[in-house]
């Protein structure tokens, strides 16, 4: 099986708990798995004995990093997207990410550069649904509405989007 990479910050993390959780359970059925996620302040760290629970789990690297870490952080200081430095994944890995649009923007440029093919790259855009159901259009995007269509889609479909202020 491929490698995952599941990217996350902030709040981002509880979309995908259940995807990490459907990994582990199958360790034969994927390569490695990598979790980064990002919070601003330890405070702002959720599922903090799941992180830990999934760091013992065989062939799973976690990286946890905070913007404003105080003394009781014992984890690496900066951005999500800083860890790419010492992500080395090959370029046929599969990615998922959800958290802030500019992480989600930043972290798939940074992916593409490393080799990795835009449609194995999935973003959860989760944001701006208010009618759920395709009526108000306020989700979207082009011919797609994020809340029939998606919220996940690949950055070879949304990568426009993030060209666009204000969206």
């Amino acid at each position: 099986g491929r490698d995952v990479v599941v990217i996350t910050g902030g709040l981002g993390c509880a979309p995908v708990v259940g995807l990490i959780n459907y990994i582990s359970r199958r360790r034969d059925q994927y390569g490695e798995l990598h979790i980064l996620h990002g919070v601003k302040t330890p405070n702002d760290l959720l599922y903090r004995e799941r992180f830990d629970q999934w760091r013992r789990t065989p062939r799973t690297r976690v990286y946890l990093t905070a913007d404003r870490p105080d003394k009781s952080w014992h984890y690496r200081i900066g951005v999500v997207t800083e860890l790419f430095d010492e992500l080395e994944v090959p370029a046929s890995s599969i990615v998922m990410m959800c958290g802030p649009e500019v992480m989600m923007r930043l972290a798939a440029r940074s992916l593409r550069d490393k080799g990795i093919d835009e449609d194995s790259i999935y973003l959860s855009m989760e944001r701006r649904m208010e009618c759920a159901v395709g009526l108000c259009g306020h989700c979207q995007y082009r011919e797609y509405f994020v809340c029939k269509d998606g919220p996940i889609f690949s950055y070879r479909t949304v990568k426009e989007l993030f060209r666009v202020p204000q969206l």
